[in-house]
């Protein structure tokens, strides 16, 4: 009995030690670096579908358990990377020479301005330690572009954003990540969404 209890002992302390090292290892690795930037392309929110690059930055402030909590800015349409067809549509108005009006807008935001909180989950099990879920919300401010001309006093944006992105740790400093902004009420009330993909890349 002695024997067999003395043997028992030893192995359980080394497997609990053995856990907790590779607990800690898994939770450790994704909340390295204070500061990460990332750049991809996105989907236009509104108007022609044009494929628009974004860059942002966020600085992660604290981390709670497996949530890391991160406060950033992002700014949408620095260049368009490839411009999606617009068709014009003309019907016949005999009280509108120029075109129906609400028919033929084909405006767009010019460059949006994001800035709020995104919320990473860093404390999955080992096997998953290299996939991180994100959620973002916050403001963001965007003027027109291309207003048509009974359009033509529209007022600036101010209002709110959703982001819902899934990241994978290709090291400890390089990510990517694939997901979707929500443009909330961009006109009218009208929720836009637009899909994501983009490169992370971590400092210390």
């Amino acid at each position: 009995m002695k024997g067999s209890r003395s043997m028992t002992i030893p192995s359980s302390a080394a497997l609990m030690f053995l856990s907790l090292v590779v607990a800690g290892r898994a939770q450790a690795q994704p909340t390295t670096g204070r500061w990460s930037v990332e750049a991809g392309v996105t989907g236009a929110p509104v108007g022609p579908l044009d494929m628009i690059l974004f860059a942002g930055a966020t600085k992660r402030i604290t981390t709670t358990g497996p949530v890391e909590w991160s406060v950033g800015a992002a700014a949408y349409g620095i260049a368009t990377v490839s411009r999606g067809d617009v068709v014009s549509i003309m019907p016949y108005c005999p009280d509108a020479p120029r075109g129906c009006p609400g028919v033929n807008d084909h405006s767009g935001m010019r460059l949006p301005v994001t800035a709020g909180v995104t919320v990473r989950l860093v404390g999955l099990p080992w096997v998953f330690s290299r996939i991180i879920p994100e959620f973002g919300t916050g403001g963001y401010y965007a003027t027109w572009k291309n207003l048509p001309y009974w359009d033509a006093d529209r007022p600036p944006l101010l209002t709110g954003y959703r982001v819902y992105a899934v990241g994978l740790r290709l090291t400890n400093r390089i990510g990517v990540s694939i997901g979707a902004t929500q443009f909330r009420n961009v006109r009218n009330r009208n929720d836009r969404a637009a899909g994501q993909v983009a490169v992370r890349v971590r400092f210390p």
